[in-house]
């Protein structure tokens, strides 16, 4: 009977080592995949090229650091890009939507460039194409 205790014990002991050393495996992946989801997402989504240099994970602290974002600008316009982002730091609870507890966005050392033409930015061409990303785009700059 205790021999069967002990195997009982160790088998669910196993199984919780199992889980927590896939789970280290899968977070420390998930840099990788995130980066490489925002690089191939981001010309579906705002119509320009999105790069992201790292993503940095603490579920100790509960928080996620992105590093290194940029947005080129749409087609267009000159600016090379749109939107650069040094470090962008996103408390967990604030991903996980309606849980209490602290929400947190910090950036770190970005810059914004608004490049006009006729009555359109570069932003607004990039956040009209983020509202309506199923709409054919013919590149051509909107004229308001």
């Amino acid at each position: 009977m205790r021999r069967i205790t002990r195997i009982a014990i160790g088998g669910v002991a196993g199984v919780v080592a199992a889980a927590l050393v896939a789970s280290v495996v899968l977070v420390s992946r998930s840099d990788r995949v995130i980066v490489a989801a925002v690089g191939q997402s981001g010309p579906k989504a705002v119509g320009t090229e999105l790069a992201l240099g790292g993503v940095d994970f603490s579920l100790r602290g509960a928080r996620a650091t992105l590093r290194g974002f940029s947005a080129r600008t749409v087609e267009g316009f000159d600016t090379p890009e749109a939107v650069t982002l040094g470090t962008v730091v996103v408390g967990m609870d604030a991903l996980a939507g309606n849980v209490p507890g602290r929400d947190e966005v910090v950036v770190e050392g970005g810059d914004v460039y608004a490049e006009e033409r006729g009555r359109a930015t570069n932003l607004d061409v990039m956040l009209e194409r983020m509202r309506a990303p199923d709409e054919s785009d013919d590149g051509a700059v909107p004229q308001r």
